[in-house]
């Protein structure tokens, strides 16, 4: 793929309802929903693309007598609706046009782009078949340009002597030789890359210093870009256009697949799903409930259209996260098998899509039919050669090239044996009386998946997203656990290898994988926050398991004013992080909030390693639970009894009960305000949000004051 046109200016990238009516075309499908990162009204904001390829809407396929019925349709719904994923999702659809549909495979897409200004927020365009904005779809042809023009090396190392500081002109310098076989000149490229700080892009994506040299690096190939663009123009016809359609919402998605499956029928089907990605919390802003239903919903429209009794074979997740247990059971019923990672899918899994497709088209070429089983294998196997080619270059090398970190293909009839093992396991746990911290002690300790300290979904942490086979094994490995609470875990790995059909984690640090994550946060603070979410997103896991009610036991046992503290906490550092998103401030006011949010990141650390679900508890205390949503809607409220809260007795003598957590106030230390800029009405209630629960430390806390950090920070110290 021409580098051209991949998103080299970002870090490379990992994202429960009721369906509406059936939506008869586009016209109908995906209405603005609050999921979507923008205003609907900007979705088909740029420039038009080559029209007047534009077929009349057929619904009904006709087959021509004497044409045989095709293998497969491959129906890819490619959202580059996230400002940070357009760009190379734009530039799959020309991938997929190096392949193209033949007389055995149909090739299918709905590409959602978002405007140029999203994706290049600094300045500058994807030359990308006129660089249009919107939703439309196609019916994919090998394109009959030549390959696309690669950069010459001349040209990569005059950019590397305009920006010398700029370690992305270093490593694609390093590229270019590569390609040309100048493995000497490629190492000292990358070398200077490193040096530079290159690995920030893989270590700390939000880092200043990235935003800087990706803005600047696009900015120093956007002539190249421009004198390439005619080169990529898509030769495919588009088949349907609509500018305001919300590729994130289920509707959108139960359409295309009706539209696909009517139009392009055949044996077999194949979903391929690309965007953000974030286990359970969903896939392209649809829950995995959502997702079912609305792949089920097109299926049925379809079939209920042709008048036939097609299911779908399979669905491949190009999305981070999504080899997750609650995610492929919510799904199961939806497709025969799911490919999905544990981990990151990287926007270079998009790459290989050339590859994977003529292969197929060679297998059906030579007469063999088409496996869907097969199909998955040799997808899994492929990464995973691939993966292990990559194990044997540098470590920066390795990391920035990779491609799905993990991946696993799994039988989706034998998905709900895991399912049912792990809710055994759960029922054991509270039968045998086992204390809580030394299982959990066994589950913080097994494998798990961290990302960025910011996900995309608010508060969530991946980290809480650990192996089932590695928490499994930790169990059977622990002395102090019973012998029935071992042969749970042993039916939950069974269960995982009888599912499997392939599985791979050739990743880097990603040793101890077994295919699938689950939810097993290791802090009541984490449990807390997501409990009511992961029971909305996840229905059928919750109650076909009881894992979700597990979970939420243990929160009996907390410190109710530490959690309310915590909450708080969080509440006022997110607050500070609007504020910075405000333009405006000068760097001395921004300084002064940006060592307030470091001061409130450290405070949240220290309050979460006190609500350590691995350590044994201090005390059983009586629990005020805060609703969350309304504890964050009560602006200026200072006090814990003024919140909602349901008391929830423990278990304990009477003797043992104290009342101290209720109606104790929660205590803030932050005493030096933010500076105000004049009387701005804004700012001041920005500022007045910010500050909201800060009193004078007249009742003492357990927690950590934040002044106690005061010594320890510059002011205006980023971490």
């Amino acid at each position: 793929m021409d580098p051209l046109n991949l998103p080299i200016n970002k870090a490379p990238q990992c994202s429960n309802g009721r369906l509406s009516p059936p939506a008869k075309s586009m016209e109908d499908a995906g209405p603005h929903v609050e999921s979507s990162p923008r205003d609907i009204s900007d979705i088909g904001a740029g420039g038009e693309s080559s029209a007047g390829r534009v077929k009349p809407d057929l619904w009904l396929y006709s087959r021509p007598p004497g044409e045989k019925e095709k293998e497969v349709t491959f129906l890819f719904y490619l959202n580059g609706q996230f400002g940070d994923l357009e760009q190379a999702t734009a530039s799959s659809m020309l991938g997929l046009e190096q392949v193209g549909s033949d007389e055995n495979v149909n090739i299918v897409a709905q590409l959602g782009r978002a405007p140029q200004r999203e994706a290049h927020p600094a300045g500058g365009f994807d030359r990308i078949d006129n660089d249009w904005s919107g939703v439309r779809r196609y019916y994919v042809i090998k394109s009959d340009k030549p390959s696309r023009d690669q950069v010459s090396l001349k040209e990569w190392q005059k950019i590397s002597r305009e920006i010398p500081d700029n370690p992305l002109a270093h490593y694609t310098l390093g590229d270019a030789y590569t390609r040309l076989g100048y493995e000497t000149k490629a190492l000292s490229s990358y070398d200077k890359a490193r040096e530079l700080g290159y690995e920030k892009f893989l270590d700390s994506p939000f880092h200043p210093d990235v935003a800087r040299w990706g803005n600047e690096f696009d900015k120093s190939i956007q002539p190249l870009r421009d004198l390439r663009s005619q080169n990529n123009n898509f030769a495919s016809p588009v088949e349907e256009f609509k500018n305001d359609v919300n590729m994130m919402h289920p509707n959108s998605l139960q359409d295309f697949i009706s539209w696909g499956m009517s139009k392009y029928p055949a044996k077999h089907y194949v979903l391929v799903m690309a965007g953000h990605g974030g286990g359970w919390t969903g896939a392209l802003k649809m829950s995995p409930s959502e997702v079912s239903m609305a792949v089920q919903a097109g299926v049925h429209n379809a079939n209920q259209r042709n008048g036939r009794s097609d299911h779908m074979d399979a669905i491949v997740f190009n999305s981070c996260y999504m080899g997750n247990l609650e995610s492929v059971h919510q799904m199961k019923d939806a497709s025969d098998i799911t490919i999905a990672s544990q981990m990151s899918a990287r926007t270079t899994v998009f790459h290989h899509w050339p590859q994977l497709l003529g292969k197929v088209q060679k297998v059906l070429e030579a007469g063999e039919d088409f496996n869907p089983r097969e199909m998955a294998r040799e997808f899994v196997e492929y990464f995973d050669r691939l993966g292990e080619e990559n194990t044997k270059r540098p470590e920066m090398l390795r990391r920035s090239k990779e491609t799905y970190l993990t991946l696993i293909a799994l039988d989706n009839k034998k998905v709900e044996n895991i399912s049912k093992a792990w809710g055994q396991f759960a029922k054991e746990w509270k039968a045998l009386g086992v204390p809580d911290h030394k299982i959990f002690k066994n589950i913080k300790n097994a494998k798990n998946y961290p990302s960025y300290a910011y996900s995309p979904e608010m508060m969530f942490d991946y980290g809480t997203l650990r192996d089932i086979g590695s928490i499994a094994i930790n169990i059977i490995n622990d002395p102090q656990m019973p012998p029935r609470l071992k042969k749970s875990c042993n039916q939950i790995r069974k269960a995982l290898r009888d599912a499997t059909i392939a599985e791979q984690h050739r990743g880097f640090n990603m040793e101890g994988s077994t295919g699938l994550t689950i939810w097993a946060p290791t802090n009541a603070a984490d449990v807390a926050l997501m409990k009511d979410k992961y029971q909305d997103r996840v229905p059928s896991f919750v109650q076909d398991t009881g894992w979700s009610d597990k979970m939420g036991e243990i929160l009996r046992n907390i410190d109710g004013q530490k959690l309310g503290e915590f909450l708080q906490t969080i509440q006022m550092l997110g607050n500070l992080r609007k504020m910075l998103d405000v333009q405006g401030f000068s760097p001395q006011e921004i300084n002064s909030m940006q060592f307030k949010a470091d001061i409130l990141e450290m405070e949240v650390t220290q309050l979460k390693k006190e609500m350590d679900l691995s350590e044994p508890p201090r005390e059983n205390i009586n629990l005020v639970l805060y609703d969350i949503e309304e504890y964050s809607n009560k602006k200026g409220e200072l006090v814990a009894a003024s919140a909602q809260k349901k008391e929830i007795p423990v278990n304990i003598s009477p003797s043992k009960r104290t009342d101290d957590a209720v109606g104790r106030k929660i205590v803030k230390t932050i005493k030096d305000g933010i500076p105000l800029p004049g009387d701005q009405k804004t700012r001041r209630k920005l500022q007045e949000e910010v500050a909201q629960g800060i009193i004078d430390d007249s009742d003492k806390t357990t927690g950590m004051a934040s002044g106690e950090f005061s010594n320890k920070l510059p002011p205006g110290t980023n971490m």
